[in-house]
């Protein structure tokens, strides 16, 4: 039988080029299998992020003054204050019940996704930087090893009846003590403009860190006054978190620079328990 070449030369051409498919064919699957295999072998970053809705119950007792008041006339000191042997009370009971005592900056670094928070924390505050502080509280501090942070007016440093530059160096070095900003001049930032806002808030941090020698990023508003213009200030200034007088224990991401507090006045035992932790004020 006599072949026709030129059939024959097509035919060969056709399985040369199906078997050439074939070979591609397997060697794009072994490919495909060993990216496949590495992609997995090395797990692509997982992206964290923080719930802007997400509530932490963290109480913030606000103190002023804790001592025993002799002039019988000062109303509003008595008003502000309570004995050391009720609070030195109330920390004991704070401790027996379990409770965390942590610095307010703390709190912030929970709710920025820093530091993990747990169940029964509590922050406790004191405002302006009265002397008591350093002959009353701190002594019970050193007693049942507790944290605080004090909230300084840098205008008032070293004036009759507020700590001075020794004693602030004093407690800031202790581990048990945060300093924070409370401005020069203890103005309500409610009714100042941009300028004056700003100088209070970068002059007071400055003079702070200059005596204690570390960062201070914790602010406190006074009279609780504050409005949006203040709040991006405060943020703008160098602050990490910033607290209010308004009543509440829930903290969120959103309320990082007007978290509430509590007052926890005279209250002792079950009832300090019951007005921190039920949040009904």
């Amino acid at each position: 039988m006599k072949i026709d070449f030129s059939k024959k030369g097509l035919i060969i051409i056709f399985l040369i080029l199906f078997f050439s498919l074939i070979l591609v064919q397997k060697v794009n699957n072994k490919f495909v299998s060993f990216v496949n295999h590495k992609s997995t072998a090395i797990p692509s970053p997982t992206l964290v992020l923080i719930d802007d809705n997400h509530e932490y119950k963290i109480p913030i007792l606000v103190y002023h003054y804790v001592e025993y008041v002799k002039d019988t006339k000062d109303t509003i000191r008595q008003s502000l204050n309570i004995s050391p042997l009720i609070f030195e009370d109330q920390i004991k009971t704070l401790i027996n019940n379990g409770y965390e005592i942590i610095l307010v900056k703390d709190a912030a670094d929970i709710l920025d996704g820093k530091k993990e928070f747990r169940e029964k924390m509590v922050a406790i505050t004191f405002d302006d930087g009265y002397k008591d502080f350093y002959t009353d509280v701190f002594p019970i501090l050193k007693k049942y090893h507790v944290k605080a942070t004090v909230y300084i007016i840098s205008g008032f440093i070293g004036l009759p009846n507020f700590m001075d530059e020794g004693q602030l160096r004093e407690i800031s070095q202790s581990t048990l003590v945060e300093l924070g900003s409370h401005t020069v001049n203890h103005v309500n930032l409610n009714y100042e403009n941009e300028k004056v806002i700003i100088s209070q808030l970068l002059e007071s941090k400055a003079k702070l860190e200059e005596i204690t020698g570390g960062e201070v990023s914790d602010f406190a508003y006074p009279f609780g006054g504050y409005n949006k213009l203040s709040k991006n200030l405060v943020f703008k200034c160098g602050y990490k978190s910033a607290v209010t007088t308004s009543m509440g224990n829930i903290q969120t991401v959103k309320n990082i620079y007007s978290m509430s507090r509590i007052r926890p006045g005279n209250k002792t035992g079950i009832f300090l328990l019951k007005w921190i932790e039920d949040g009904k004020y």
